[in-house]
């Protein structure tokens, strides 16, 4: 039986309050934030900060390279194609190199070539030069992106995997 009036609706209210406070502390619990400590925690702060910074250009670029480069609509898609044939071709020799020099070798080299792609952009006046730095960008993004799950996995503890996981995937 319910209580009357305002009682009541207190009652409920309280409730409804209960429930979403211990929804709530549940899904904070559920978090984990213990897997951003150690080496795993330093990496993903650092991937974390990379990634601000090279998509922070990425909604300039286009409007830098027509307006300030005056490259033509053809010559920025020819770059695009570039970058995309050659990650992919980078993606497909991913193994060989990971045997040789390991995923965190590999993802080290595919960040560095990524973090001066913006800045051969600046000097691509050609259509040749801006080919040139899209190729090269495009193997840094196979190289960079193609191992980083690898690397991020390395630095997982065994015994505890999908919590780093989930981390990962965000």
């Amino acid at each position: 039986e319910l209580p009357d009036g305002a009682e009541g609706a207190k009652q409920i209210r309280n409730g409804k309050a209960d429930i979403i406070f211990r929804n709530i502390r549940n899904i904070i619990h559920s978090i984990n934030l213990s897997a951003l400590t150690g080496k795993f925690g330093r990496t993903l702060f650092l991937l974390f900060l990379f990634h601000i910074f090279q998509y922070l250009a990425i909604p300039v670029m286009t409007v830098f390279q027509v307006n300030i480069l005056e490259l033509s609509d053809q010559v920025i898609s020819i770059g695009n194609v570039s970058f995309f044939v050659f990650m992919f071709v980078t993606s497909t020799q991913l193994s060989r190199l990971t045997v040789k020099l390991g995923s965190q070798k590999i993802t080290g080299l595919g960040v560095i070539i990524l973090g001066l792609y913006p800045s051969g952009l600046v000097i691509s006046q050609q259509p040749i030069i801006f080919y040139t730095i899209s190729a090269l960008g495009g193997i840094g993004w196979g190289l960079a992106w193609g191992s980083l799950y690898n690397y991020l996995l390395e630095k997982v503890p065994g015994n505890d995997k999908p919590p780093y996981l989930a981390w990962i995937s965000t």
